[in-house]
């Protein structure tokens, strides 16, 4: 079965989308549940905005963009994503649970290319990665303990 896929891309004009692929799932004859190839699209934040579907063929070779939102670039790194991630080329997300804003809280670690997306709450509030230390790039500034707990987390993911 065919998981949520979170995708991060940029635009022409500097615009940077976090995508959330969900995939859409039939019920055979047989029972259960399989995936039949497509996927519904939402912008992570935004309300989860809908923003189109993309369908895949049986050998996932050929795709189809239904939707308004994404320009043909778009759709390309959105569909090369997604392929990547259903041949198994792309690493999958994983998740860590620490102390955060008063309670207990799950993250989602997203690995991409050197660098790891931390999402809370189904938005990607900053980005990791190590150079000579484990460094914040980006986004909202995480508390010493949660940064540790996310980069033991990494380290002991890889090891």
């Amino acid at each position: 079965m065919a998981n949520d896929i979170l995708i991060e891309i940029d635009s022409k004009n500097g615009k940077h989308w976090v995508i959330v692929a969900e995939p859409e799932q039939i019920q055979p004859d047989e029972g259960g549940s399989q995936h039949n190839g497509v996927w519904k699209l939402y912008v992570e934040g935004d309300d989860h905005l809908y923003i189109g579907d993309i369908a895949f063929n049986q050998d996932n070779s050929n795709w189809v963009y239904t939707g308004a939102y994404l320009d043909d670039d778009e759709q390309e790194q959105v569909a090369e994503y997604i392929q990547s991630n259903m041949n198994g080329e792309s690493e999958p997300t994983f998740y860590v649970e620490t102390y955060y804003k008063g309670g207990m809280a799950n993250f989602e670690i997203v690995p991409n290319e050197g660098h790891f997306a931390v999402a809370y709450d189904g938005e990607i509030i900053a980005e990791i990665q190590h150079n000579e230390d484990w460094e914040q790039t980006s986004g909202e500034e995480l508390d010493e303990d949660v940064f540790d707990t996310i980069v033991q987390k990494i380290e002991s993911h890889y090891e």
